[in-house]
């Protein structure tokens, strides 16, 4: 097990943007049920099951950056709702199976301050509950920033078993020169036949990013394939399996 995570390392990406060169810090990656005690007058041992679950990006921190598609361009709108993953990278920047965390979420506020004699943003990014009801925010990079200019197929993560409750996966497409692409997470029970999981409807033809989901059995392998028809982009995509 890897234990050279270290927050130089780590990326985030919010929408179609890369805030990487913005961020200062977070307070919490949450994800807790929050417990519910059930225990009787006679027993011994409080026994306790899981109530609703808390989930989101809390106490975020930007430096107040009003270039174009930086920090002040894309966090200055709160209740914006959004696809953000937290990229962590192993002793390097992140790669094809670091751990991510990913959310379809709702910006929740935007309060500026000053930190150190710096302008700084303070955000927090909880679930949007229209896209995503209760998903499991911590899964893998399939892609770390990467510029496309050919078909290819991603490197494959193996999750070491087959899951039965669906996946949840990030888009982020961070630059494109208005080409067309066909961009699609395929999962495989042996790592060489593959099948479709999830197809992006996102083209890849402008900044964008997308939630994508998967419900039913998710086999071991997965990975994501990008199909060029005209153009270059440049991508990043998380996937969690809930």
């Amino acid at each position: 097990m890897a234990k050279d995570f270290l927050v130089r390392h780590m990326r985030l990406c919010v929408g179609g943007y890369d805030l990487s060169g913005d961020s200062r810090a977070f307070s919490e990656a949450a994800n807790a049920f929050n417990p519910i005690e059930i225990g009787g007058w006679n027993e011994p041992v409080k026994n306790y099951i899981p109530g609703t679950r808390s989930v989101g990006l809390m106490g975020y921190q930007a430096i107040l950056n009003d270039a174009a598609g930086r920090s002040f361009a894309v966090l200055q709108a709160a209740e914006n709702s959004n696809r953000l993953s937290l990229l962590f990278g192993s002793g390097d920047a992140p790669a094809v199976n670091d751990p991510a965390y990913l959310l379809a979420s709702v910006q929740m506020n935007d309060q500026a301050s000053f930190a150190s004699e710096i302008g700084v943003l303070t955000a927090d990014f909880l679930p949007d509950a229209s896209q995503a009801p209760d998903y499991e925010p911590f899964g893998k990079v399939l892609l770390p920033e990467t510029a496309l200019s050919a078909t290819g197929n991603g490197t494959s993560v193996d999750n070491l078993a087959s899951s039965a409750n669906g996946a949840h996966a990030n888009l982020h497409i961070l630059v494109s020169s208005g080409g067309t692409w066909a961009l699609i997470i395929e999962h495989s029970v042996d790592n060489a036949a593959w099948a479709t999981l999830i197809t992006f409807t996102s083209d890849g033809s402008a900044v964008a990013s997308e939630h994508g989901t998967a419900s039913g059995t998710v086999n071991r392998y997965t990975r994501f394939t990008y199909t060029r028809t005209s153009g270059t982009l440049t991508a990043v995509v998380t996937l969690a399996r809930n």
